[in-house]
């Protein structure tokens, strides 16, 4: 939890009943876009931490006969096994619809999604030493590892849906000063799946071996999901462009994401 955020946030709805209004009716409904940058923090942890269990000492042991097993190790940080990318911010849109029920406290909806967090594991073994029983075929141990290196990768979606109670401290006429407080529900979906890192090699004997060994190996491929509710708060600024649409800029914190955005929104008095 980002503490200085946190802590903004509810100094500006502590604040917000005892300001000075911008003369606004207290009756408004509103509603607003905006864009920005989701970071999702617990994937690149999971990304950079486990590499796909690279770096926990994970050994694959592959059946060739009966009597033989070879085993594929992925000692902890071996270098060959830890490379890779994590992509754990994306640009995602949000939908706000609010209610100003006091001159400076709102509550406030909003619905958003955000596609696109991926990662990327470059997986190379180190064989047992009774590699050739797997491979044969008059590969080298470089050439067998190679071959049985593989990638995996992950992608991630996010949909968020969230209630929050939002207060304004007027700076002057057109400029608010804001912070809110509340709930937000996210729903993960999540997809891992492996693939070989290299084609089977184009000289036939080779190629059969590898192929062959190949279809020993178990790569995995799973889907996932997962709902959590988290507390959710921010701070921000906004500026009347006319009086009944602004600008903001704010910045919104969770114990699982966080989200930089700029938007604008249109206030409807009734």
């Amino acid at each position: 939890m980002d503490g200085k955020i946190f802590i903004a946030a509810i100094v500006a709805l502590a604040a917000a009943p005892a300001a000075m209004a911008r003369g606004h009716n207290t009756h408004e409904l509103y509603v607003g876009g905006e864009l920005g940058l989701s970071t999702y923090d617990d994937f690149k942890e999971t990304c950079q931490g486990q590499l796909r269990d690279a770096s926990s000492n994970r050994f694959i042991p592959v059946t060739v006969s009966p009597s033989a097993t070879v085993t594929l190790g992925f000692p902890q940080q071996n270098s060959k096994s830890t490379q890779g990318d994590c992509e754990d911010s994306v640009l995602a849109p949000r939908l706000v619809i609010g209610y100003q029920f006091l001159e400076q406290v709102a509550v406030e909806g909003f619905f958003s999604f955000a596609s696109g967090f991926e990662s990327t594991v470059n997986a190379r073994p180190v064989l047992s030493a009774n590699y050739a029983q797997l491979f044969g075929g008059g590969l080298t141990k470089e050439e067998a590892e190679r071959y049985a290196a593989f990638v995996n990768k992950q992608e991630v979606d996010h949909f968020n849906m969230g209630l929050v109670l939002n207060g304004s401290i007027e700076v002057t006429r057109d400029i608010m000063l804001k912070g809110k407080l509340g709930l937000q529900r996210t729903n993960v979906d999540a997809t891992s799946s492996d693939s070989w890192a290299e084609a089977a090699p184009a000289d036939n004997p080779k190629r059969q071996a590898v192929n062959d060994a190949r279809d020993k190996i178990p790569l995995r491929t799973f889907t996932g999901k997962q709902n959590e509710t988290k507390t959710i708060y921010g701070v921000g600024v906004s500026y009347w462009l006319t009086d009944d649409l602004s600008a903001s800029l704010g910045y919104d914190s969770s114990d699982l994401n966080n989200y930089l955005y700029g938007g604008v929104s249109y206030s409807i008095i009734f």
